[in-house]
């Protein structure tokens, strides 16, 4: 009797469980979009935000992918980014759905301040109401972020170009002991400096889902570089007429900053706050530079 139960329940159960497995499939099956093209059955399911397309001919055999495409919003998925303007073929390869976290160009203007944490023009400089102007170019950046909500992270290396705006009459200059300061020149000239450098910023970046994109919120630091800071004046803001006055200003060429910026859709909200003095001889003018400004990417 005994060997009889084993053997019915040996017969019943493997039945009981594929009609079981038969009967989840349809009711997974429910939501499937099905449909015939060109003479083949294509199933089309969604689950956990994937979706998967089935084919299958006439005699109901289903295809075997031989590439498989996998469909989803994307606002789970991890995103590594990689763009450089010696590669704008890398640039395609990688570039995902969303605008990067990067601009790839920035203008802003603002102070040079007294100190750190000062956000007005140093008077002792003889500043314009703008004291200074920056142009940035992105060289090379990563980006890692998840998606379109939760923490991104970026690292960036910028060229810039900077403009220092004194008064009308003065001018930055060295003297004998390479000591700086904003001495009075013709007054009927504008007196100017100019210089070159880069950045690289590292940044962390709060994101938030908006429409089909994100809003990015970043905060971090910088390591900034500057070089071949040139003085001179000029009959007019066109900087027509030029007379040098220093062939280079004996200036700090690395500095540290921190930065903010507020990112959408490829357009940026950007500043940027020097922590240290342009300026290296400890008898210079103070000269703490704060920029705002617009940036945007391709």
């Amino acid at each position: 009797m005994k060997k009889i139960i084993i053997i019915l329940l040996a017969t019943v159960l493997p039945s009981a469980a594929m009609a079981a497995s038969a009967n989840d499939e349809r009711e997974e099956a429910k939501d499937d979009t099905t449909f015939v093209y060109k003479g083949k059955q294509v199933i089309v399911s969604d689950s956990d935000g994937y979706t998967r397309v089935r084919v299958y001919d006439k005699a109901n055999n289903e295809y075997k992918p031989y590439y498989e495409g996998r469909f989803s919003d994307m606002s789970e998925e991890e995103t590594f980014y990689i763009n450089t303007v010696f590669a704008p073929d890398l640039y395609r390869q990688l570039k995902g759905r969303y605008y990067p976290l990067v601009p790839a160009f920035y203008a802003e203007m603002g102070t040079v301040g007294s100190g750190a944490m000062s956000f007005s023009n140093n008077k002792a400089l003889h500043l314009r109401g703008i004291g200074t102007v920056e142009m940035g170019l992105s060289l090379f950046s990563i980006e890692y972020s998840e998606g379109k909500r939760g923490w991104g992270f970026t690292h960036t290396i910028d060229g810039l170009v900077g403009d220092i705006n004194l008064k009308k009459g003065w001018g930055l200059s060295n003297d004998a002991d390479y000591e700086v300061s904003a001495t009075s020149q013709d007054p009927e000239k504008y007196g100017y400096v100019v210089y070159i450098g880069g950045r690289m910023r590292e940044m962390a970046h709060y994101l938030l889902p908006v429409g089909n994109d994100r809003i990015g919120i970043g905060m971090g630091f910088s390591f900034e570089y500057r070089e071949m800071m040139v003085s001179y004046m000029a009959e007019n803001k066109n900087k027509a007429h030029r007379d040098a006055l220093s062939a280079d200003i004996n200036m700090r060429r690395f500095g540290f900053g921190l930065d903010f910026q507020l990112s959408y859709s490829g357009w940026f909200m950007y500043a940027h706050k020097s922590l240290t003095p342009m300026l290296r001889t400890k008898h210079s003018p103070k000269a703490y530079p704060f920029t705002m400004g617009i940036g945007f990417t391709f």
